[in-house]
Parts: C-alpha cells; sequence; structure tokens
C-alpha cells in the first residue's frame, strides 16, 4: 500500500490523498495504521504550520508552465481564490489528509466513506449502515 509513494519529497506533497503520512525519516505509514494519538499530534503539527503551507503551495502554484489565454485565465481564478478566498488554517484543514488525521484522531477510519470493518458506511441511497459493533481490527466473515 505504501509502495506507490517513492516520490514524495515532503509530507506537504501529501495533502490530496487521505491513505499515507510520511514521518521525518522519510518513512511513509499508513494512516489506519497509525494510533489515535499520534494522528491528533500529526494534525496539530501540520496546522501550526498552515501559512508556510499555504506559502509553499502558492509559490508552486505560481511557477506553473505556459497555457492558453482561456487556460491561464481558469488558472488565475482559481489561484486567486485558493490565496484570496480562505484563511490558510481553514484552507489547510479542508484538505484530504488533514480531514484523514482529523478522522483518525478520532480513532475513525482515514477513509470516511468505509468503516473498520471494511463496509460502507452508506448504502447505495445515501442511507446510514449500522457500525456501532464495529471497531479496529474487526474482521467480518
Amino acid at each position: 500500500m505504501t509502495d506507490g509513494y517513492g516520490w514524495v519529497r515532503h509530507w506537504t506533497d501529501l495533502l490530496t490523498q487521505h491513505e499515507v503520512w510520511q514521518d521525518q525519516q522519510g518513512t511513509i505509514h499508513r494512516l489506519d495504521d497509525l494510533p489515535p494519538e499520534r494522528c491528533a499530534r500529526i494534525h496539530a503539527f501540520a496546522m501550526r504550520q498552515a501559512e508556510a503551507v499555504c506559502d509553499l503551495v502558492g509559490m508552486q502554484l505560481a511557477a506553473a508552465p505556459e497555457m492558453s489565454e482561456t487556460a491561464t485565465e481558469a488558472f488565475d481564478r482559481a489561484f486567486d481564490s485558493f490565496m484570496y478566498d480562505t484563511t490558510p488554517a481553514a484552507w489547510l484543514a479542508g484538505t484530504p489528509l488533514l480531514v484523514a488525521l482529523r478522522a483518525r484522531s478520532y480513532d475513525l477510519p482515514a477513509d470516511r466513506s468505509t468503516c473498520h470493518c471494511g463496509y460502507p458506511l452508506v448504502d447505495d441511497k445515501g442511507a446510514l449502515w449500522d457500525h456501532s459493533a464495529c471497531h479496529p481490527g474487526i474482521i467480518i466473515d
């Protein structure tokens, strides 16, 4: 599962996914394998760096390759929205990685669409299933 993340240079490269975290030594860990307390500490660590992360992402976006005029206008609108329509903390808290870390800090699965037991949290019609008896490590046959 974690083998496909060899391209990660910094933990901010993982903001758009909800499966893994990279520690200071560069080791990739599945979020669902990390204890809730550690996920809470990682979440707090990331949130303390919200402004620096937004600056980094903004600089990366600003270095986009040349595009057509229409694509450039669409990019500029999206970039302005990213830079000015929200606070750095609100933007960072809404990224898939931080949402998953917050869920894990409450001992919930990182992917909120499935339960610890591996079954969906909602059925095809959007109705919630009862997973009150489920816990991490449960195996459903």
